[in-house]
C-alpha cells in the first residue's frame, strides 16, 4: 500500500486530495471515522466536540452530502452504490438514491466548441437550428434540441468539456481509497477494489457515447416489429464518442403529466409489459425506468428515453434467476439458498442450513398475503439484505435487475394503485422456467456437463501429481471441519455417480447419431431403430442428471 502511495500519480493528486480532505472535514468525517475504526484519541475528541442530538445528521446523509460536494465522479459513484443493496444497509441505499447530478449548464460557447471539434465543421453547416438553451444539464453531459438540414428534429447530448480529465484524476484517488478500505479486515467483504473496477467500467462507458448508441440500437432492433413502445432512432452521422444525436420523441415525461385513470392504467400496463419482455425474453433492458424516462406522446404512444443505464443478462443468468424464483415459489428454501450461493460470490463458507432457515423466516410471511399485497421491491430488498449478511456479493446484472424491478413497481403503482406486479410478471417467469426444459436447452446443458466431466478427467492426473508433490515436500495444508464431512461425502458421491453416467451418455449419443446417419437396420418409422432407442435413452439419462443438479 505504501509503495503505491509514493507513486508519481499520487504526488500529482495531492491538490485534489487536499480538497477532498477539506470537504470531508466540513461534513464532519473527523467525527464519523469510527465507521472504519478510529483511534481512541479521536473518539475522545469526537465526544468533546459533538453537537447536541437534535443538530446531528445521520451518517448515511453525511456521506451523501459529501459525495455531492466532491463532484461528478463521486456523485456517479454514489449512484452506482445505490444499486448495491447486497453490500449496503437500506439506510445508505435510500440516501445514495437521492444523489442528483443536475448541475448548472456550461456556456453555449463551450458546447459549440465540443460539437465543432467532434463534427469538424461549423455548427451552422451541420444543423439548421441548434438551441443554445439546454433542456437538461447533468454532470457528464447536457442536452439540446437541434434540427437537421433535412428538417428532422433531434435531441443532441453533448459531453461537458474537460469531464474526462476530471474523472481520470478522481479515479486515481478512488484507487488509493479502495486499497485502504480493502486493508481493513472488517470492511474487506465490501470488495472495494471490485466495486471500483465495476464503477470504472461503468463511468468510462458513460463517457463514450458509442456505448449508449449501441444500447439504443440493440433494444430498438428487438422492438422494431412489436410497436407497443417507441425507442428513438439514432443518427450516426451526427454522433461521436462525445456527441449523441437521437430522434426527438414529442411528448411529456410521465412524471410531469397528469393522466386520467384509464390512461394511467394503459400506460402502466404498457410500460410493465415492455420491461418484462426486455428482461425475461430479450435479456437486455432499460435499467432505470423512472417517470422521467417514460414519454407519453399526445397521440397516446409510449416512449423510452435515456439508455445510459442498460442491464444485460446472459442466457445462463436468466436460467439461474428463473430457477431461483421457481424455488422461492415452491418454498424450497434450501434449494433457493444453494442457488443464491451459486449465483453470487461468497466471501466465506456459507452454512446452507442456517441461510435457508433465515430465508424461510424472512420470506414465509409473503405466502400468507394475497397476491395483490406482495411488495416486489421489499421482496428483493429482503433477498439482497440477507445475502449481504452472509457476505455474498451478487453480480451486477442480478442487482441491476432487482433495482429495475423495484423502480418499475414504484412507477406503475403510482400510475395505477391496483396494478398487481406479481400477477403480471408471473406468465413471463413461467415461460422462462419452461424454456430451460426445451430439448435444445437440455441438450446444451448435457453437452456442457459432458465437457466438464471430460475436462475434469483430463486434469485429474496432473492435479493429483501436484497434490502428491506438495504432500511429499510438506507444503500441503488441509483444513476440514467435522460438521462438513457429511456434505463433502455427499458431493463426492454425486460426482462419482454423474461422471460415469455423463461419459456413457456421450458415448451413447455418438453411437446413436452414427446409426441414424447411416440408416442402420432394422428401421422404425424410417429411422434406425437402434439409433432412435439410443437417443431416447441418452435423453432420459440427461434429463435425470439435469433434474438431479436442480435438486442439489
Amino acid at each position: 500500500m505504501f509503495r503505491s502511495i509514493r507513486t508519481i500519480r499520487t504526488i500529482r493528486s495531492i491538490p485534489r486530495l487536499t480538497e477532498i480532505a477539506l470537504i470531508l472535514f466540513r461534513h464532519g468525517f473527523h467525527e464519523t471515522r469510527s465507521w472504519i475504526r478510529i483511534p481512541f484519541t479521536a473518539r475522545i475528541r469526537r465526544f468533546l466536540t459533538s453537537k447536541p442530538a437534535a443538530e446531528r445528521i445521520s451518517q448515511p446523509m453525511r456521506i451523501r452530502l459529501a459525495l455531492q460536494d466532491l463532484g461528478p465522479t463521486f456523485v456517479k459513484l454514489g449512484q452506482i452504490l445505490a444499486t448495491r443493496p447486497d453490500l449496503f444497509p437500506p439506510s445508505y441505499i435510500e440516501e445514495f438514491q437521492k444523489l442528483q447530478d443536475q448541475v448548472e449548464p456550461v456556456p453555449f460557447d463551450a458546447i459549440r466548441r465540443v460539437v465543432e471539434e467532434e463534427l469538424r465543421r461549423p455548427i451552422e453547416e451541420v444543423f439548421r437550428r441548434f438551441d443554445p438553451v439546454p433542456i437538461g444539464s447533468a454532470s457528464i453531459a447536457q442536452v439540446h434540441i437541434a434540427e437537421t438540414r433535412a428538417g428532422e428534429e433531434l435531441v443532441v447530448k453533448v459531453q461537458r468539456p474537460g469531464i474526462r480529465t476530471i474523472v481520470e484524476r478522481d479515479m486515481e484517488i478512488l484507487g488509493l481509497i479502495a486499497q485502504i478500505i480493502a486493508a481493513d479486515e472488517d470492511l474487506s467483504h465490501l470488495d472495494p477494489v471490485g466495486i471500483l473496477r465495476a464503477f470504472e467500467r461503468a463511468i468510462l462507458r458513460e463517457l463514450d457515447f458509442h456505448f449508449e448508441r449501441a444500447n439504443i440500437e440493440s433494444i430498438r432492433g428487438l422492438w422494431s416489429e412489436r410497436g407497443e413502445i417507441r425507442i428513438p432512432r439514432t443518427f450516426p452521422e451526427f454522433s461521436t464518442s462525445r456527441i449523441l444525436a437521437m430522434e426527438r420523441l414529442r411528448g411529456r415525461p410521465v412524471s410531469d403529466v397528469h393522466l386520467g385513470a384509464e390512461e394511467a392504467r394503459r400506460v402502466a400496463r404498457g410500460v410493465a409489459t415492455a420491461m418484462f419482455r426486455q428482461i425475461f425474453e430479450d435479456g437486455i433492458f432499460h435499467a432505470d425506468p423512472h417517470g422521467g424516462n417514460i414519454i407519453v406522446a399526445d397521440g397516446g404512444s409510449i416512449g423510452l428515453v435515456d439508455f445510459g443505464n442498460v442491464g444485460r443478462l446472459t442466457p445462463f443468468m436468466l436460467d439461474e434467476m428463473g430457477t431461483l424464483l421457481w424455488h422461492l415459489a415452491d418454498r424450497e428454501y434450501r434449494l433457493a439458498a444453494r442457488r443464491i450461493v451459486r449465483m453470487g460470490h461468497p466471501q466465506e463458507d456459507i452454512p446452507i442450513e442456517s441461510f435457508a432457515a433465515e430465508l424461510m423466516e424472512l420470506l414465509d410471511p409473503y405466502y400468507g398475503l394475497a397476491i395483490s399485497e406482495i411488495d416486489v421491491g421489499q421482496l428483493f430488498r429482503t433477498l439482497f439484505a440477507t445475502a449481504m449478511r452472509y457476505r455474498i456479493s451478487l453480480p451486477a446484472g442480478y442487482v441491476g435487475l432487482g433495482r429495475a424491478l423495484v423502480t418499475l413497481e414504484g412507477l406503475v403503482r403510482r400510475l395505477d394503485p391496483g396494478f398487481v406486479m406479481v400477477k403480471e410478471c408471473r406468465p413471463f417467469v413461467q415461460r422462462l422456467v419452461l424454456r430451460r426444459f426445451r430439448p435444445g436447452n437440455i441438450m446444451r446443458e448435457l453437452r456442457m456437463a459432458v465437457g466438464d466431466a471430460v475436462d475434469a478427467a483430463r486434469e485429474f492426473p496432473s492435479g493429483l501429481a501436484e497434490t502428491m508433490r506438495k504432500l511429499r515436500e510438506g507444503h500441503l495444508r488441509v483444513r476440514i471441519h467435522a460438521e462438513e464431512m457429511k456434505e463433502i461425502q455427499k458431493r463426492l458421491d454425486l460426482i462419482g455417480y454423474r461422471l460415469p453416467v455423463a461419459v456413457v451418455i456421450g458415448a451413447l449419443l455418438l453411437a446413436s447419431s452414427t446409426f441414424v446417419a447411416y440408416g442402420t437396420e432394422p428401421k422404425l418409422l424410417g429411422v434406425s431403430a437402434l439409433g432412435l432407442a439410443g437417443l431416447v435413452i441418452s435423453g432420459l439419462l440427461g434429463i435425470r442428471i439435469v433434474l438431479s443438479a436442480l435438486r442439489h
